[in-house]
């Protein structure tokens, strides 16, 4: 038997991509947008995302809740 506090590390990183590596269908809407040609642009030009600001600002940091999902799956393995 396992000693339990050998199951409580540290959460890992989020995966870097949504897609988990396969293929986004959503991404052939971008080649459609003029706004996401528009924010490429911006990119480009200044290094500053508007977009991903913007999503950031609304819908929060989802890598601290992915790091507290996966906190919560260690300490139900501990226990």
């Amino acid at each position: 038997m396992d000693e339990p506090i050998d199951f409580l590390r540290q959460p890992g990183e989020p995966d870097s991509s949504v897609s988990n590596g396969f293929a986004n269908p959503l991404d052939l809407f971008n080649y459609a947008s003029p706004s996401a040609w528009i924010n490429t642009a911006i990119v480009e030009l200044t290094g500053f995302d508007a977009f991903g600001y913007f999503t950031e600002w609304v819908s929060g940091d989802w890598a601290a809740m992915w790091k507290f999902g996966d906190a919560m799956a260690n300490l139900a393995d501990c226990m």
